[in-house]
C-alpha cells in the first residue's frame, strides 16, 4: 500500500516501503482510541490511515504545537472530501464532512471500521527535477521550473507524443505555458483544486462563485429530463494555498484500503490555516 511523500523545499520524492520500521515510529492503521485521539465534530464512521512523525526530514509540514500528523479519511460515497485540523497530538477537528450518513457497503460489503496496525518507514525514490522524464513524472506536485531549455523542449516533445500536451485551446500560449498549466501527471483527472474550504482560513477570497442554469439540448431529456439544472452559487474561491505532500495509490490486488487499485488518495496541506484535505480520484 504505498504512500508517496512530496517534500517540497528539497523537491524529494519518498514512498512507504515495507522493508520495516524506523526510528521515527510511523504507522499505518490503528484506531483513534488506541492511539491517544479524539476526534471534535465526527458523529459517524471516520477512518484513521496513517499516523507519521513529523520529524522525520522527508516531511517538509510544520504544524504548531504537532509532532504526529494523523490522516484520516472519511469514506463516503457522494463526499470525497475530507478537511480536518490537527489541533495537538491528541485532538483533530473535523470541518467537513459533518452531516453524511454511514452506507455500510460502501466502498465495499464488510468494509472494516479499522485498518489492522503496522509500522512503516519511508524511502526516498529516484527523481531529479533537472530531468525531464522526472520532471514530467511529477508535473503538478513540483513544476518545471528546474528544467534547463533543452529538457523543457525534451519534456514538450514527450508530453506531445505521450498525449499529456494536446493542441493548444489558448493560441496565446506557448506550448511551455500550455503544458505548465495544462497538464496532469501524476493525477489522471486533473490536478486537485489549491482553494482551501476551511471557512475560517485566512487566504484571500478571490471570488464567490455566482448561480448558474445549465440547459440540456431536446434529444438528452430522455436521460437528463427537461428540467435546467441549477448550480447553486456562494461558493468561496479563495487563493492558492493548498499543495499535495502526499498521494496513495493503491497495488493491484490491493483490497485494505478501496478494494481495487482504480483510486488514488491525495493529501494536502494548507499553508495559510494548516488544515488537512483529503480527497480521492478514480484512476
Amino acid at each position: 500500500m504505498p504512500l508517496s511523500l512530496f517534500n517540497h523545499r528539497k523537491l524529494k520524492h519518498y514512498r512507504e516501503t515495507s522493508e520495516g520500521a524506523d526510528h521515527f515510529g510511523h504507522a499505518f492503521g490503528g484506531g483513534f482510541t488506541s492511539s491517544g485521539l479524539r476526534i471534535v465534530n465526527a458523529d459517524f464512521p471516520i477512518h484513521l490511515l496513517y499516523r507519521l512523525n513529523l520529524d522525520d526530514p522527508a516531511f517538509d509540514i510544520e504544524i504548531p504545537g504537532v509532532k504526529w500528523l494523523p490522516l484520516c479519511y472519511r469514506f463516503v460515497p457522494l463526499t470525497g472530501d475530507t478537511l480536518y485540523r490537527v489541533v495537538s497530538d491528541t485532538e483533530i477537528e473535523l470541518i467537513s464532512p459533518i452531516d453524511e450518513e454511514a452506507d455500510p457497503a460502501f466502498p465495499y460489503p464488510g468494509f472494516p471500521s479499522t485498518f489492522p496496525s503496522r509500522s512503516i518507514a519511508f524511502a526516498r525514490q529516484p527523481y531529479d527535477p533537472t530531468n525531464a522524464e522526472d520532471a514530467l513524472s511529477l508535473l503538478t506536485v513540483f513544476g518545471l521550473d528546474q528544467l534547463s531549455p533543452d529538457e523543457m523542449k525534451l519534456a514538450i516533445k514527450i508530453a506531445k507524443e505521450t498525449g499529456e500536451l494536446c493542441d493548444k485551446h489558448d493560441v496565446n500560449l506557448t506550448d511551455e505555458e500550455h503544458l505548465k498549466s495544462g497538464g496532469n501527471w501524476p493525477f489522471l483527472q486533473g490536478a486537485p483544486t489549491t482553494s482551501c474550504n476551511n471557512p475560517l482560513c485566512s487566504a484571500e477570497v478571490e471570488w464567490i462563485t455566482e448561480e448558474l442554469e445549465l440547459v440540456f439540448p431536446e434529444e438528452l431529456h430522455d436521460v437528463t429530463g427537461p428540467e435546467p439544472l441549477i448550480l447553486p452559487g456562494g461558493a468561496v474561491i479563495r487563493e492558492s494555498s493548498l499543495r499535495v505532500f502526499g498521494l496513495y495509490q493503491p497495488n493491484e490486488g490491493d483490497t485494505m484500503m478501496w478494494g481495487d487499485p482504480y483510486v488514488q488518495m491525495i493529501f494536502q496541506i494548507c499553508d495559510c490555516c494548516q488544515c488537512i484535505c483529503v480527497s480521492n480520484q478514480c484512476t
